[in-house]
């Protein structure tokens, strides 16, 4: 599993980013609004948290900038009905501070 990426942004895509590695190799890495916000320009480093999610039609990789959010996203993708682009979408509104919060009330 890959769960730390660092490079250069490529591209900026609607969802994330194409990140290459010092190796050369590039990543198509899916982000929480608030991280496509604070991405740098082409060429700029980034350096994110990652998680795989492998399908039968697709292993796409999810970057956060930090290991909370990162640990939040697996335990929303453990629930129930949750997959990876809702639990996303819960993290592109909330921090996982937030959501802590939102269950202990």
């Amino acid at each position: 599993m890959i769960a730390y990426i660092e490079g250069s942004v490529l591209e900026r895509t609607e969802n994330g980013c194409v990140l290459v590695t010092a190796g050369g190799v590039g990543y198509e890495v899916f982000l929480p609004e608030h991280a496509l916000g604070g991405l740098p320009a082409k060429g700029g480093r980034a350096a994110f948290h990652t998680c795989m999610i492998v399908r039968e039609d697709a292993q796409e990789l999810f970057g956060f900038p930090t290991w909370d959010e990162r640990q939040t996203f697996l335990v929303l993708v453990g629930i129930n009905r949750v997959g990876a682009r809702t639990a996303m979408a819960i993290l592109s509104q909330y921090r996982p501070d937030d959501l802590r919060r939102m269950v202990l009330d």
